[in-house]
Formats: structure tokens, C-alpha cells, sequence
């Protein structure tokens, strides 16, 4: 059976046809969840394409020779959470840090422990403290911009 509103052939198997308001609609169940499959899909690839991006350090062990003595500040920014620190550079190592800001939603719990991690291992590539991955990664990052310029 033909009607005009139908798209496929005069036997009326199309996937979509007109509805009365002139929109698209789906003819069967199949053909819905075709869409439905393709949709979550697309917002599957979005979703881990936004996460994988931060959470790189660029740190890493601390050329003790080279670094200057002297008070520098350094900042970076993982995602939604941004850090300015101020190292302290006595003898040749790095004696002290203060996270000058700490912008963040549930890292707080990163601001003393990394720091300490960083003076304890001379090295700006610590271990992340766990549920403040972001925080974490971001606090070694602003220490290693700091030490760039004490170099």
C-alpha cells in the first residue's frame, strides 16, 4: 500500500516516513534503536576524548647542579583546577613549597601531602594522591614551571 507520506517503496517498507507536523518519524522499534545506538555512540567517543586530555606531568628528577638559589613562582592548570607555587631553592634544593592558589573541587587533600612528596623525593614526578589525580598532577606541574626558572 502506497501513501505519500511513506519513504521506501509503493509495499510501504521505508525507515522513516512524514508524520502530520511534517517531522521525521520512525516507522519500527529496529530502526529507533538504530538511532538510539548511534547516538550513545558519538556521546561515548566525546565523553572519553574530554577526559583523557591533562593529567600529563612534566616533571620529573630535579638537576640539583643547575638550580640557583632564590624564591620562584611557577603555575599551571589540569582541566578545571589551577595551582600557583612558590618554591624556596636553598643549597642547590628545593627546601620549601607554598601553593600560593589552589583552584579545585575535591583535591584539597593533595596541597600538603604532594608538596612534601616533592621536597622528600627532590623530583617533581611523585606519586598522585588517590580521588586527586587532577590537583595532584597539577601541583607537580607548577613546582616543575618554578624549577625551570630556577634554572
Amino acid at each position: 500500500m502506497y501513501h505519500p507520506r511513506f519513504r521506501g517503496n509503493h509495499y510501504g517498507i521505508g525507515l522513516k516516513y512524514r508524520s502530520q507536523f511534517g517531522q521525521l518519524a520512525y516507522r519500527n522499534w529496529e530502526d529507533l534503536m538504530k538511532l538510539f545506538n548511534m547516538i550513545a555512540l558519538v556521546s561515548l567517543l566525546i565523553i572519553v576524548g574530554a577526559c583523557s586530555t591533562g593529567n600529563i606531568i612534566v616533571g620529573g628528577p630535579i638537576s640539583h647542579t643547575s638550580l640557583q638559589d632564590g624564591i620562584y613562582d611557577g603555575s599551571a592548570k589540569n582541566g578545571p583546577v589551577k595551582v600557583k607555587a612558590k618554591i624556596t631553592v636553598s643549597e642547590q634544593k628545593i627546601t620549601n613549597i607554598d601553593l600560593i592558589e589552589h583552584r579545585t573541587w575535591k583535591g584539597g587533600q593533595a596541597e600538603g601531602i604532594i608538596p612534601a612528596r616533592i621536597i622528600e623525593a627532590q623530583s617533581t614526578k611523585v606519586d598522585a594522591v588517590s580521588g586527586a589525580t587532577m590537583s595532584s598532577v597539577a601541583i607537580m606541574n607548577a613546582v616543575e614551571d618554578a624549577v625551570q626558572k630556577a634554572q
